[in-house]
């Protein structure tokens, strides 16, 4: 394998993880709203305690299974830009102009721990919000 299908395999599972992220994002935005905005979802899931208290389990299983994905996305990236030899492709600073610019593709498509903590915290945030919001259905009143 040479050093562009790297570089291409580091942009692909850099692409894959920015999607999840934006999609966990957008799944738990468009069901806030949806429980905010539906008055027939808020009465049903309000009347029917069993439904409500699935609803928030399953919430909360999907935040655990997208923490998952999107740490083992992170690991897999950094596992491929570990395993990068450097030498063996003669990447280094002082090296010609199409090396610095592999270099520079190689740490933009690098998926950093940072990364999962601000993905992590917008999507938990979002579902325990939404958690919480099914939860208090049918406890206040209207």
């Amino acid at each position: 394998m040479n050093l562009k299908d790297l570089i291409a395999l580091q942009k692909s599972i850099y692409d894959g993880y920015v999607n999840m992220a934006r999609n966990v994002l957008g799944m738990y935005i468009i069901a806030i709203g949806w429980i905010v905005t539906s008055d027939n979802a808020r009465e049903f899931l309000g009347q029917h305690g069993m439904i409500k208290i699935s609803c928030s389990i399953v919430v909360l299983l999907i935040l655990a299974i997208q923490l998952t994905i999107l740490t083992m996305t992170m690991l897999q990236s950094d596992n491929l830009y570990l395993s990068i030899d450097r030498s063996k492709f003669s990447i280094d600073a002082t090296s010609s102009e199409p090396q610095n610019h592999d270099q520079v593709s190689i740490e933009i498509f690098h998926i950093k721990p940072h990364y999962l903590l601000i993905s992590g915290t917008l999507v938990s945030s979002l579902a325990i919000l939404l958690s919480f919001m099914i939860w208090q259905l049918g406890n206040c009143n209207k």
